[in-house]
C-alpha cells in the first residue's frame, strides 16, 4: 500500500512520521529530508500490522519537478537535488530505484498543514490540490484523501490566530458531502503524539478499499481487452478460412 503525504514546508509532515515510528518526538539533527524514509513503515490497523509505503514529499519549490513521479506509474533510475544552505544528509531527495521498477500511484493522500498556518491550509486547495490533479488526471477524485491539521498541541496552549475546523470546511468544502475522495479531517501532535494513530486508522481503511476496487477496475478493463482481442481473432480466422474456400 502506498500512502503519500503532501503538505507546505516547516508545517510537520516528516516530524509526525518520524514521531510515529520512534514513539518520541526528533531532535533537529533526528529529521530526515529524505523522500523515501519512511517506507516501510509499519501500521497497525485493527489489531493487524500491515506495511505501508509511506512517501512523505518536500514541500519546498526545488522538490516540483521531482513530486509528479511520485504520484504516478512511473519509470525512474534516481534523481538527486540538494537544498542550498541545508547539510547534504538533510537536504536530498532521493528516488531509490532502477530504471525497471514502477512507482505506483498512491492508494491514500494525506494532506498536511499547520493550524498555526493559515496560508499552508489555502496551499492545499491553491497549489498542491492543482499539482496532484494534473499528475494523476481522473484517479484525482477517486483516491482517498483526508485533510490533516498538524501542530494540533497549539490548542493546549490556546494560542490565538489557530486555524479552526470552519475555515478547514469553508476551504475544502467537499469535506461535508464526502465529495471528490476527500473524507475527513483530522487533527494531530508529533510532540504528544496525540491522534497519530487517528491519522493512520482514517488513511489505511479507506486505501484497503480503493485498492480492492481499483484491482477490481483493472481487472475488468484486462478482461475486455482480451474479450476484443479474441473476437479480433476469431474474425481474421473465418476471414482467412472463407478467402482459402473461394
Amino acid at each position: 500500500m502506498k500512502v503519500v503525504l503532501v503538505g507546505d514546508s516547516n508545517v510537520g509532515k516528516t516530524t509526525f512520521l518520524y514521531s510515529y515510528k520512534a514513539n518520541q518526538f526528533p531532535s533537529d539533527e533526528e529529521v530526515p529530508a529524505i523522500l523515501d524514509s519512511f517506507k516501510d513503515l509499519v501500521v497497525t490497523e485493527d489489531g493487524n500490522e500491515m506495511q505501508v509505503e509511506m512517501w512523505d514529499l518536500g514541500g519546498a519549490d526545488n522538490y516540483r519537478v521531482l513530486r509528479p513521479m511520485t504520484y504516478r506509474d512511473a519509470h525512474v533510475r534516481s534523481a538527486v537535488v540538494c537544498v542550498p544552505g541545508r547539510p547534504l544528509h538533510l537536504s536530498v531527495l532521493c528516488l531509490r530505484s532502477v530504471s525497471a521498477s514502477r512507482l505506483r500511484a498512491p492508494q491514500c493522500i494525506i494532506m498536511c498543514f499547520a493550524i498555526d498556518d493559515l496560508h499552508s491550509l489555502q496551499s492545499l486547495r491553491d497549489n498542491w490540490a492543482v499539482e496532484l490533479s494534473a499528475a494523476l488526471g481522473p484517479d484525482w477524485t477517486n483516491i482517498p484523501k483526508i485533510v490533516v491539521g498538524m501542530k494540533s498541541d497549539y490548542r493546549l496552549d490556546e494560542a490565538p490566530g489557530l486555524v479552526s475546523i470552519d475555515d478547514v470546511t469553508r476551504v475544502f468544502p467537499q469535506l461535508k458531502e464526502q465529495e471528490d475522495g476527500f473524507l475527513n479531517y483530522v487533527e494531530c501532535s508529533a510532540k504528544t503524539q496525540e491522534g497519530e494513530a487517528a491519522v493512520f486508522a482514517e488513511a489505511i481503511a479507506p486505501a484497503r478499499v480503493y485498492m480492492g476496487e481499483d484491482k477490481g477496475g483493472r481487472n475488468a478493463e484486462r478482461l475486455q481487452f482480451f474479450l476484443i482481442l479474441g473476437c479480433l481473432i476469431a474474425l481474421v480466422v473465418i476471414f482467412v478460412d472463407w478467402h482459402v474456400s473461394l
